[in-house]
């Protein structure tokens, strides 16, 4: 009776691997294509999830798409995100590592972020005001950031 259980387990867990994971009923084909011609924020959302574990690199294509046709707040998010993600640095304050050019595209995206009201775009800016970090330090206007984007945050 162990032998079949062992037999049964070890078929099950070689039947669950996948190559995708994408739990989505629409193919990655169908959200790329409801990403980029409709503007879909549902498929976009469920596209993202299919690229967690792969690094988010091969998602920047469609989150630039969403920032910029369709000005999706939190795909202007995602942008400077992927950005952060190439570079193999994700968190808060990881700019470090990206050239200069492309620190200034990063920032660019948090900053078309706070005017589609994105909060968490507000409170990462926000923390690299504080810390004078990528942008001319300003305190006041970071801890402003911060408090508007803890507040959206806290509505939804």
């Amino acid at each position: 009776m162990k032998k079949y259980l062992f037999i049964l387990t070890i078929i099950i867990l070689i039947s669950c691997k996948q190559k995708s994971i994408n739990t989505s009923l629409r193919s990655d084909k169908d959200l790329k294509d409801l990403v980029c011609l409709k503007g879909d924020t549902v498929a976009y959302e469920e596209l993202s999830n299919v690229y967690i574990d792969y690094g988010y690199k091969d998602f920047l294509p469609y989150a630039l798409i969403m920032a910029n046709k369709y000005n999706y707040p939190q795909a202007c998010f995602d942008v400077y995100f992927c950005l952060c993600d190439i570079y193999g640095k994700t968190g808060d304050i990881f700019l470090d590592d990206l050239d200069s050019t492309t620190q200034k595209m990063a920032i660019f995206y948090l900053r078309k972020g706070i005017e589609l009201g994105h909060c968490q775009s507000m409170q990462t800016l926000g923390k690299f005001y504080i810390s004078g970090k990528y942008v001319g330090e300003n305190i006041e206007l970071g801890e402003q950031l911060i408090k508007k984007g803890d507040s959206l945050q806290n509505i939804w």
